[in-house]
């Protein structure tokens, strides 16, 4: 079931004709986008597993694309629909949007880690050996760096809107890249840095998981640091909220959220490891998978909105839609599509093998999962809703369209009066 917004009081007629004259004129006096569809890890820089797209609530599978190795990385989608990703047998691999390859570049050793896509186009991914590659979007190396020579990167690169780079890798540092591969800063944590980094809302603080059980909080320009967590044992990537909250499973069991200084708001047990990353809702909702096989959804305030069992272990992490439909795997081969409301199944999928990897939606509700064995698999069907922009961000605008027409009669008619 379609989250629904609420009722402003503004006659929808003159909200559509409103929201609609500006969007049109926004469009055409815009040039066309060239950001990716999916270039990220979690989609954002915030990792919060929130895609712009609708999600298809009849999907049927297009195709699949198999490897010769397996995979325990996501998909990246292009803006053109050319789908990226790395295997274990040391290849990154670009598909088309009919499942054909369109060209796999070689590495020198293995890639475990999500690639991502800058605005631009280019694709960047890490591989064990501690090497960061920049491809252009035909295939054709940019530049390839160590920032950490002997020691492996599984960290998923995050690209911010300025385009510099940020890594981590088993040396315990994490790097800023300059977009052609020079070296801008590093800071040394207390333990390896194994999974993806993540960015406050204004992008001003990268936050960093290290295995010495820390989440450190950096400034994205210098590097300088700005303060370290308790010990929380951090399993995945932080998820950030719009206030700035950090939400973090723990292989503790716990659900750990922090405030935008470091201490502790809140945690939430679960009876097992939380190695997925979670995912926020428009409204705030926070969902998180374990590996006690259930499925939790949790309020802002640390209370929990309902819990579904899941029939196999959670190794990936959710996504979820505009409309609130939530996808995401299971150990036992399952790709699960749940109505985030309340965490009815809507539709489910079995693929054969173990998923560890998260679902990307991208443009035309398209389902895009990769399997243990490497297979990437493409899922779509019809839709409710057109690709537009989400309800929520609709809804601001009509309400600003409206309260700024009601303030121009106003002031009409003061001018009026005054004039009399």
């Amino acid at each position: 079931m379609p989250y629904k917004t609420a009722n402003t009081g503004i006659p929808p007629p003159r909200v559509a004709g409103l929201a609609g004259a500006l969007l049109a004129a926004l469009v055409l006096a815009s040039p066309a986008s060239c950001a990716p569809q999916s270039g990220l890890y979690r989609t954002d820089a915030r990792r919060t597993g929130r895609t712009p797209y609708e999600c298809t609530l009849s999907p049927q599978l297009k195709w699949s694309f198999g490897t010769s190795a397996g995979c325990s990385a996501s998909p990246v989608v292009a803006e053109n629909g050319t789908v990226y990703f790395g295997s274990y047998n040391k290849r990154l691999y670009a598909v088309s949007t009919s499942g054909t390859e369109v060209w796999s570049y070689s590495s020198n050793s293995l890639t475990s880690a999500t690639a991502a896509i800058s605005s631009d186009g280019t694709i960047y991914f890490p591989t064990t050996s501690g090497y960061l590659y920049s491809l252009r979007s035909d295939g054709v190396l940019n530049w390839a760096v160590s920032p950490a020579p002997g020691y492996s990167m599984t960290c998923s690169p995050l690209v911010a809107a300025d385009g510099r780079i940020y890594v981590g890798s088993e040396s315990r540092y994490v790097s800023c890249l300059n977009s052609d591969g020079t070296l801008r800063w590093s800071y040394c944590t207390g333990g390896g840095v194994r999974y993806g980094l993540s960015m406050s809302p204004d992008g001003s603080v990268v936050y960093a998981p290290s295995a010495d059980g820390r989440i450190y909080a950096l400034d994205a320009s210098s590097g300088a640091f700005k303060w370290k967590s308790p010990v929380i044992s951090p399993g995945n990537v932080c998820a950030v909220g719009n206030d700035g909250a950090i939400y973090v499973g723990g292989t503790d069991f716990n659900l750990y959220v922090l405030n935008p200084n470091g201490t502790i708001r809140w945690s939430r047990p679960t009876a097992g490891k939380i190695t997925a990353a979670p995912a926020i809702g428009l409204d705030g909702t926070i969902y998180c998978g374990s590996q006690d096989r259930w499925l939790y959804a949790m309020n802002p305030n640390g209370s929990l909105k309902w819990t579904r069992s899941v029939s196999g272990v959670i190794y990936s992490s959710p996504t979820i839609d505009p409309y609130g439909t939530l996808v995401l795997g299971n150990y036992g081969g399952d790709l699960i599509a749940v109505n985030a409301a309340n965490g009815s199944t809507l539709w489910e999928r079995a693929l054969g093998q173990n998923l560890y990897s998260s679902p990307t939606v991208g443009g035309g509700g398209s389902v895009f999962i990769i399997d243990s064995s490497g297979r990437l698999s493409k899922f779509s069907g019809l839709l409710q809703h057109p690709d537009i922009p989400e309800p929520s961000s609709l809804l601001v605008l009509a309400w600003s369209l409206g309260a700024g027409a009601a303030m121009i009669r106003f002031a009409g008619r003061r001018r009026t009066r005054a004039s009399r």
